[in-house]
């Protein structure tokens, strides 16, 4: 009975990861329609896209505090707002009304995203079951889903609204499938934390583990955002094979973290965030080392696996080392600090390869990423410190 309730819990939860990853992947492919609709310019539509972080990062601080006063009803709550308000950009008419569309989008995404994280990392420390890794898959599968159904979606001359209502329609959907599991993770979470002590001064923690998150951002969405051009501009590859680079990052992504969701359960936190690292490291190493396609290809894949794991392990470990009445407070810090570089990533990279090119600029990655191994290891000593001494041999083995 236990298992059972545990399984329903998950899938509250998990219907909030499948909707984030509808709105994104159409997103995605929606972005030069989008942008030749309001009729903006580069500038004008960068300074739009990033009222995503502007609206994001309050709400996700917001959305930490709600969590742990409201419950689990917060979820369905939370993703349905999310889908009213993805309707918005598919209205916009001019860079302003976009850049306000926008705004509200990310308010619905950041609240929505520490929200659904905070339940993951409740029932993990309610159950003593991984499935943080299994969340963010099921994201980045339904992203690639989103993103190519959308793409055929274009091609076939559907406006972008018609094709942002449809989405919008599916994740009001998944909603009302949140809302009907919402009360079994409510009994979930109220299970026997099964002997392991929550952390009642995580403050440092969070910091570290917010670092570890930023710096696999950095990486991840550097080599998402330049990938094309590398293999296009630096190995001479075909339009046709230098957008496969994106694709294949997304591939692995998705591959990654559902494979890390059966490692997850076999090896300590530390083990798995450390050779994660490595594993990222090596093939963001081939891939600024790379002199042709096939090889850079290949080197993406192995890097964008290693890197997928790394910040759904962290933000698990947050939220099960947090005392439970400031679990959301802590997944919400971790997430701000690591969804700057997520968000800052890109622009980063474009200023060091403007400066030293590219390849250099790729190969700044893996600096980045060695960054991850001291974190974690630092970690665990400020962890173990703050858990009593009696207590540390019911631990789950980690940092």
């Amino acid at each position: 009975m236990r298992t059972f309730a545990a399984l329903r819990a998950i899938a509250a939860p998990l219907m909030g990861f499948l909707a984030m990853g509808i709105f994104w992947g159409v997103w995605g492919a929606l972005i030069p329609a989008i942008k030749a609709m309001v009729g903006a310019d580069d500038r004008a539509f960068g300074l739009a896209l990033l009222c995503v972080a502007l609206g994001a990062v309050p709400a996700m601080l917001v959305g930490g505090r709600l969590i742990d006063r409201i419950g689990p009803l917060l979820l369905p709550v939370s993703v349905l707002l999310f889908a009213l308000a993805v309707l918005l950009p598919g209205l916009a008419q001019t860079p302003f009304a976009l850049g306000a569309a926008l705004l509200l989008v990310g308010m619905g995404s950041g609240l929505m995203d520490v929200v659904m994280n905070a339940r993951i990392s409740a029932i993990e420390a309610a159950t003593g079951r991984r499935a943080m890794h299994l969340a963010h898959g099921l994201f980045a599968a339904m992203y690639l889903i989103a993103a190519f159904a959308t793409g055929f979606a274009r091609s076939a001359g559907i406006a972008p609204l018609s094709v942002l209502l449809l989405a919008g329609a599916a994740m009001a959907g998944l909603a009302l499938l949140s809302g009907m599991w919402s009360g079994a993770g409510q009994a979930a979470a109220a299970l026997p934390e099964t002997g392991k002590p929550a952390l009642r001064r995580f403050d440092g923690t969070v910091m570290l583990l917010g670092l570890i998150v930023c710096a696999a951002f950095i990486a991840e969405n550097g080599w998402q955002s330049w990938s094309a051009l590398f293999l296009e501009r630096e190995l001479g590859a075909e339009p046709w094979l230098g957008s496969a680079g994106p694709a294949v990052v997304g591939l692995a992504l998705a591959v990654g973290r559902l494979g890390g969701q059966a490692v997850a359960e076999q090896v300590s936190d530390r083990t798995m965030l450390v050779g994660a690292t490595l594993l990222a490291m090596t093939g963001g190493l081939l891939l600024a080392l790379a002199t042709g396609p096939v090889v850079a290809l290949l080197a993406l894949f192995i890097a964008a696996s290693g890197v997928s794991v790394i910040a759904p392990s962290a933000l698990s470990l947050a939220g099960r080392l947090a005392a439970p009445e400031r679990r959301g407070a802590a997944v919400a810090a971790v997430g701000v600090i690591g969804y700057t570089g997520f968000f800052a990533g890109p622009a980063l990279l474009g200023l060091v390869a403007d400066g030293f090119g590219l390849r250099l600029a790729l190969g700044a990655l893996v600096g980045v990423l060695a960054l991850v191994i001291p974190l974690v290891l630092l970690q665990g000593r400020v962890a173990g410190r703050s858990v009593p001494s009696a207590d540390r041999a019911d631990q789950h083995p980690g940092p």
